[in-house]
């Protein structure tokens, strides 16, 4: 699958040469790759560097071993990809149109996941028993819900949203449910040719979760 080679990272130290920031590219684009054809297990670095037209030794002064360079690769992949929250405001005189936005936020996160669908899909699978890989994702969650989780308990206090729940909890369950649907899809023929129903029936169950109407419009009174 074409790709272009993925951006630096910020370094903590001056930037990188340019030519050397080239080769780094280009290394990681090789890794992808490879680690998308033949797993991360059975990658090898000869076979990355000579994808990459450069010298053995050349992968070592930009990454100590595959599972380095295979963390770079996932941490920009889940830079990219973001949460199905990501664009959404929660707060209570600001809903109008929440629906349209929910929607439209889901449709990028699934776009954007089916253009990762198969290095994600390693992540997802050596994060079973990697915790600095699984932590990657989990990350970016928990930086989505402390965004959201005031304004969602302001919406609670004003009997706008389904108060029985904790703000973390919700939160925490419509990125699953957006992010289970997206991890059990892709790369599944078919389904990327219907991305907008899938967007529009997933923030339809986002909004019903919270106990808002799908416009995001109405009040739905104080709960008991």
């Amino acid at each position: 699958m074409p790709f272009d080679p993925p951006a630096d990272r910020e370094q903590s130290g001056p930037p990188l040469p340019t030519a050397r920031r080239e080769s780094r590219a280009r290394m990681l684009a090789a890794a992808r790759m490879v680690f998308e054809r033949d797993g991360l297990h059975d990658a090898r670095v000869t076979d990355i560097v000579h994808l990459a037209g450069l010298a053995h030794g050349g992968f070592y002064r930009h990454f100590e071993s595959k599972e380095a360079a295979f963390l770079e690769l996932a941490r920009e992949a889940s830079a990219r990809l973001g949460t199905p929250l990501d664009g959404l405001l929660f707060e209570p005189g600001r809903l109008d149109g929440l629906g349209d936005l929910m929607r439209a936020s889901v449709r990028r996160y699934l776009e954007a996941y089916r253009l990762e669908a198969r290095l994600l899909g390693l992540v997802r699978q050596i994060g079973w028993h990697d915790e600095e890989v699984r932590a990657i994702r989990a990350d970016s969650r928990m930086r989505a819900v402390a965004r959201h989780v005031e304004p969602v308990r302001r919406l609670q206090r004003a009997g706008l949203a389904e108060a029985q729940v904790s703000p973390e909890s919700i939160l925490l369950g419509l990125i699953g449910m957006v992010e289970g649907f997206a991890d059990r899809s892709f790369p599944r023929p078919g389904v990327d040719r219907d991305l907008a129903t899938a967007a529009d029936q997933l923030s339809r169950l986002c909004l019903q979760a919270m106990r808002l109407p799908r416009g995001g419009d109405l009040p739905v009174g104080p709960r008991a």
